[in-house]
């Protein structure tokens, strides 16, 4: 992580470097790296939030590895932050909405039970007769 944080070029050299040997790679990298811009490109809003995310982690990371923490000690912290605020997040959402339900199952048994209350359709089943 470190060399890809320092020089990316050359960490980049020795990845492709060897993989754009032929045409065949070089155009199916260019294909699915194209592809990938455009996904990136069309969900902007989304990726910019999980770039920024993936920032935030790195940096407490580095952080945490500069101010002597063990890996093991620096991973607990950084779980244990991100699911506090995951909770935190979750539990301000409900209560700042609390007449949207945030779980699709909320709304799910609520249409079940309206279901439950609608009549049943009946058939009028005719019977033939037969004419002797």
């Amino acid at each position: 992580m470190d060399m890809g944080l320092t020089a990316p070029i050359t960490l980049i050299e020795i990845f492709f470097g060897s993989w754009l040997t032929t045409d065949k790679r070089a155009f199916l990298t260019v294909l699915v790296l194209s592809l990938g811009l455009v996904v990136i490109l069309t969900w902007i809003e989304i990726f910019a939030r999980v770039t920024v995310l993936l920032a935030a982690g790195t940096l407490f990371r580095l952080d945490l590895q500069q101010a002597k923490f063990k890996r093991w000690q620096a991973l607990t912290i950084l779980l244990l932050t991100c699911i506090i605020g995951y909770s935190i997040g979750i539990f301000s959402h409900e209560k700042l909405t609390s007449d949207l339900p945030m779980l699709s199952l909320h709304v799910s048994l609520d249409l079940a039970f309206s279901l439950q209350e609608l009549p049943l359709p009946t058939r009028n089943h005719i019977q033939p007769t037969l004419n002797k």
